[in-house]
């Protein structure tokens, strides 16, 4: 049940924007090879609120939080996949940073109960 959000500049369409959403998530779905529940929240932020390194007009951000246990060489694939189909959708991606945080089954919480138990410690 991975958790992503992707950070960009504010500017584009609403195709644009779903574009990089599904880029997103279709890179996530290749790599991981599991087609997961996904949650996936586009924010946008304008030049005035934030301090970026670089080409700012250009930066994307993304926070993936999923279940432990994935190999680094899915990692590394989700890394890779996420650019090149980002570079399909029409973005640069030459400032795309990304973050996969894989916290332990005991620190998701979902509808009120621990992944441990609805998951069963798998």
């Amino acid at each position: 049940m991975p958790v992503i959000t992707v950070k960009v500049r504010q500017g584009r369409t609403p195709e644009q924007k779903h574009a990089l959403m599904t880029a997103i998530r279709d890179a996530l779905f290749e790599a991981f090879q599991k087609k997961d529940s996904l949650y996936v929240w586009l924010e946008e932020y304008d030049a005035g609120r934030c301090l970026l390194p670089g080409d700012e007009e250009n930066c994307i951000i993304v926070q993936a939080f999923c279940f432990a246990g994935r190999c680094q060489c899915k990692k590394d694939a989700f890394y890779r996949l996420a650019a090149e189909k980002l570079e399909a959708a029409g973005e640069k991606t030459h400032n795309l940073v990304m973050v996969l945080s894989d916290p332990p089954l005991g620190d998701w919480g979902i509808a009120g109960k621990s992944a441990v138990d609805l998951l069963g410690g798998r």
